[in-house]
């Protein structure tokens, strides 16, 4: 095994070892579990509720009538044998007495239905016995006219309206799958700012604390400042693809029992065909932006890492980078996809992890410029990443407690000391 190989065995080893590393990874599993268990629960409970089932009394004279509701029921209520009450007086009294929640007294003059409900806090309900009466109505009607009650059910068939939200000057398209796509790059920024950071302050931490121990000057005497860098990288790349793992197999354990719910199905039938499809091709390009601002931000901080003079200084050096992230992830939140300043901002390498996912979703920006800003971050990963290694070998052994700055200064004085004498 080469020192390289040994450097980010030693890194992912003691990091995988502490409460802090899988406190962070467990931490967001156990926090939805209890938001979903929880939200679970209340359905549950509202569910339990809505069977409860209220009972009311129809009083009629009408044996047309008596017919239809000696079947009726529906979620909220359901109706006692129309026989139970032969009058409007004994209903108002079981109603006084709160044996029946509400009752209906229906009349039936000729061909025209005349009725009242009376109830307590059933108005959701006095739609649907509304609709039932009118079909009787229909029916007596239809009899009068001498036409068949097949006949007569055509004439009041609905019309069958299909709606489709569109823009104005834009081309027709499914507003859920707009929708669906927007929500994922939200969520995806918040995950790329939030994980990014953590690890950000792993790899400071780690470097900070080496060299306020003066361990770093150990370390350099067998391995070199190159093995030590690329080896610290790779550590934290296993990681995060550890973290990955994790968070893939428990999505896959948790979609394998979501699938077999009956809601899951219901829910699949309302969505389009093709919302999936549109919603994959962005999953993968945001997957390759998480990749490139992972090996961005982490080169960069191995590198402001190595300017901390002590473990202390690990939080002054990595603020500047956390609110060099925020602006971004602000920029993305706050201001709309097709302002100049999120296109342009879009463009520059540290912020397209962010913004371009958002502009794609929001159609601002083709799948085409979202491939191509992928392409465009990983080159400019694999560039701050040979300019981090420079600075990191010129600054891993510098110390300066005057502050991070002096320090960066004395960095820079160095590595052109270092180019001049090269060329010479």
């Amino acid at each position: 095994m080469n020192k390289m190989m040994i450097v980010a065995k030693n890194l992912f080893m003691k990091r995988v070892k502490t409460w802090g590393y899988w406190g962070f990874v467990l931490g967001p599993v156990i926090f939805m579990a209890v938001v979903i268990g929880v939200g679970y629960y209340v359905a549950q409970s509202e569910d339990n509720g809505d069977q409860v089932s209220e009972q009311i009394a129809v009083v009629t004279e009408s044996q047309a009538v008596e017919d239809v509701f000696s079947q009726y029921e529906t979620p909220s209520v359901s109706v006692i044998d129309p026989s139970t009450y032969d009058s409007e007086e004994a209903a108002r009294e079981a109603f006084n007495q709160e044996e029946i929640a509400g009752y209906l007294v229906v009349q039936e003059q000729g061909d025209t239905i005349q009725s009242t409900f009376y109830h307590d806090g059933l108005e959701q309900e006095a739609a649907r016995l509304e609709d039932t009466l009118t079909q009787v109505q229909m029916n007596l009607r239809a009899q009068a006219l001498d036409i068949a009650p097949e006949e007569a059910m055509r004439l009041s068939e609905p019309v069958n309206l299909a709606t489709q939200e569109v823009t104005p000057g834009g081309d027709d398209q499914d507003p859920f799958g707009q929708f669906m796509s927007q929500g994922l790059t939200i969520i995806s920024n918040a995950a790329i700012f939030f994980f990014v950071l953590i690890y950000v302050g792993f790899i400071i931490e780690e470097i900070a604390r080496e060299k306020g121990s003066r361990v770093m000057e150990i370390l350099l005497s067998s391995v070199s400042a190159t093995e030590q860098f690329f080896g610290k990288l790779l550590g934290m790349l296993g990681l995060i693809f550890l973290h990955a793992v994790i968070y893939v197999v428990l999505g896959v354990a948790g979609y394998a029992y979501i699938s077999r719910q009956a809601f899951y199905q219901a829910f699949l039938a309302e969505l389009p065909a093709d919302v999936f499809a549109i919603s994959s091709q962005l999953g993968w390009i945001i997957a390759l932006y998480f990749v490139s601002a992972f090996l961005m931000y982490l080169s960069v901080s191995a590198f402001l890492g190595s300017l901390a003079t002590k473990a202390e200084d690990g939080q002054k050096v990595v603020s500047p980078l956390s609110m060099f992230m925020m602006a971004g992830l602000y920029i993305g939140y706050f201001a709309p996809a097709e302002s100049v300043l999120v296109q342009y901002a879009s463009y520059f390498p540290p912020f397209t992890p962010l913004l371009m996912p958002m502009r794609v979703a929001a159609e601002s920006a083709s799948l085409l410029e979202g491939w191509l800003g992928v392409g465009w971050t990983f080159l400019f990963a694999l560039i701050i990443i040979f300019i981090s290694l420079k600075f990191y070998q010129a600054s891993v052994l510098v110390y300066d407690d005057t502050g991070v700055l002096n320090t960066f200064k004395q960095v820079r004085s160095l590595r052109k000391s270092n180019q001049n004498a090269q060329q010479q």
